[in-house]
């Protein structure tokens, strides 16, 4: 009988190296099941929790988004162009040519094609202000979606997609860069254009990839070249990554990726000269202003040691 009870117990063990799971492992489990199932709900309450404690005096209006130190753009630039803009608009029509700019200039390029611009714009003049913050809010909170969606269909973590989309949105560069109203527009642009990528590269649907050339054409044209750059790069890594590499393939991919950035440039070609004229014309491209002559003709060295000095 003592043998048998000997022989129950020893059945009852478990065997050698394996254990119940510890409370810590079932918590970690939750976790990853709640993250798989309410990934973009918990990615919002996050995103709108960060953003609503950073800007809680702009969205209460206590304060207004303009600012005399790093972001001094915003007041010395930004706020003047909108509110010339709007009263433009609402004396004159569609802006054209200013002569209460400068010496005259065209006003067109890099305020009309930008939607957020317009919409500012297209307030009273005495709102601007307070809208400033508004829109910047809305791109960050839109461009940390963007990246959400992004690294959802490039990756199978909701952890890492969720930890991803918000980093993204609160990186300096959203936060800090929203001071000048350009680098949270450029952050947008980018990932949009990602997300757009990857479901091209996935589901073969191209819908979104013209218009994501098309916005960054609007917003700067150096961007372009900037972001293909760096779309070509990522597309490379991506084939090689989840593709047997062809050639052929690799080359049909990059070859409908580019047809779909030239769609994009055609479709913003009404605003496109006008902002390259405006780059052009800037004297910190072609003026006094700018360095690009005399860093052609002066060796790196050079102008790194008087830097130093």
């Amino acid at each position: 009988m003592a043998k048998r009870r000997r022989l129950d117990s020893n059945a009852r063990r478990q065997p050698e190296g394996q254990h119940s799971p510890s409370l810590l492992s079932k918590i970690s489990e939750i976790i990853k099941q709640v993250f798989e199932k309410q990934s973009a709900g918990l990615f919002i309450l996050l995103l709108l929790t960060v953003i609503g404690t950073v800007f809680k005096d702009f969205i209460l209006l206590n304060k207004i988004y303009l600012f005399k130190d790093m972001g001094s753009d915003s007041i010395n630039f930004n706020y003047p162009q909108y509110a010339h803009i709007a009263d433009y608009f609402r004396n004159e029509g569609f802006p054209r040519w200013s002569f209460n700019q400068g010496m005259g200039q065209n006003i067109t390029g890099f305020n009309i094609p930008d939607p957020f611009n317009l919409i500012l714009v297209l307030l009273e003049k005495k709102y601007i202000a307070w809208g400033l913050a508004f829109t910047e809010i809305f791109k960050i909170v839109l461009s940390g979606v963007l990246f959400f969606l992004f690294l959802r269909k490039a990756t199978t973590s909701a952890f890492a997609a969720v930890a991803g989309g918000l980093m993204y949105a609160c990186c300096s560069f959203n936060i800090s860069g929203s001071t000048w109203n350009t680098c949270s527009t450029e952050a947008l642009c980018l990932a949009f254009m990602l997300y757009a990528f990857e479901i091209f590269f996935q589901q073969r649907q191209w819908f979104l990839l013209p218009p994501a050339f098309a916005f960054v054409t609007l917003i700067q044209p150096l961007d372009l070249y900037l972001f293909g750059l760096f779309l070509g790069v990522y597309m490379t890594f991506r084939f090689l990554e989840s593709r047997v590499w062809e050639l052929k393939d690799f080359a049909i991919l990059g070859f409908k990726t580019a047809a779909c950035g030239f769609l994009g440039v055609a479709m913003s070609s009404f605003f496109l000269l006008s902002n390259v004229l405006m780059v052009l014309e800037s004297p910190r491209v072609a003026g006094g202003a700018g360095y690009f002559q005399g860093c052609l003709r002066t060796p790196y060295l050079v102008l790194r040691a008087r830097h130093t000095i």
